[in-house]
């Protein structure tokens, strides 16, 4: 199996893992597939209270004359929560010993392991930039008559909108991980120190 077919096989794995596909597909336990769906539910609600949110102020703004603002603004928005998002999300799946530890035993390197961890980062950050910027995009097109250039750049601009923050936010997850591995509440210094880190960034 070649590096790239195993990284594929360990981002499916986390993405089964993260929504709870694993659970729904073995799992017997009514409360921890109700737990999954509840989950599921979560996450479409959001889904589309964004799209509704983001639409509505791609039209505020086309209808005061600022069409233009729309891409930076929906840009900012995006980076702001993919920031936050993966500074939350760094400790506990880029730097998780645990599964770091199940799959080291495996015939697989390493850089496999990262590369399918920041990967995984990447497409979840993905998603979320497409819920923001999408909506807003696709009705400031339509309104201002945009030609095949702008939906172009529009894409582009989508796809490296998560790279910027996954690269700075996991830097600052590394630190906050390797100072909460020498505190013997792991998990609770972590999520103590990314708190105090956002809040000192907001303030």
């Amino acid at each position: 199996m070649t590096a790239v077919q195993q990284i594929n096989r360990l981002v499916k794995l986390e993405f089964s893992n993260f929504i709870g596909i694993n659970v729904l597909k073995f799992s017997k336990d009514k409360k921890k597939r109700s737990k999954v769906w509840i989950l599921i539910g979560a996450f479409a609600y959001l889904a589309v209270l964004m799209i509704v949110y983001m639409s509505g102020i791609a039209v505020t703004l086309c209808l005061a004359g600022e069409a233009r603002a729309v891409p930076s603004f929906c840009a900012i928005i995006a980076s702001m929560l993919i920031f936050v998002f993966t500074i939350f999300r760094a400790g506990s799946t880029i730097f998780n010993e645990r599964s770091y530890e199940k799959l080291i035993v495996l015939p697989i390197s390493e850089s496999v392991i990262v590369w399918s961890r920041l990967l995984f980062m990447y497409l979840l950050n993905l998603v979320m930039a497409a819920l923001i910027m999408l909506p807003a995009g696709i009705v400031c097109g339509l309104q201002t008559g945009a030609g095949f250039s702008y939906w172009i750049l529009f894409v582009l601009g989508i796809l490296f909108i998560p790279m910027i923050p996954i690269a700075v936010s996991s830097a600052v997850g590394a630190v906050i991980a390797a100072l909460a591995s020498r505190m013997e509440h792991k998990n609770a210094a972590s999520s103590v120190m990314t708190l105090i880190f956002i809040l000192a960034i907001m303030l």
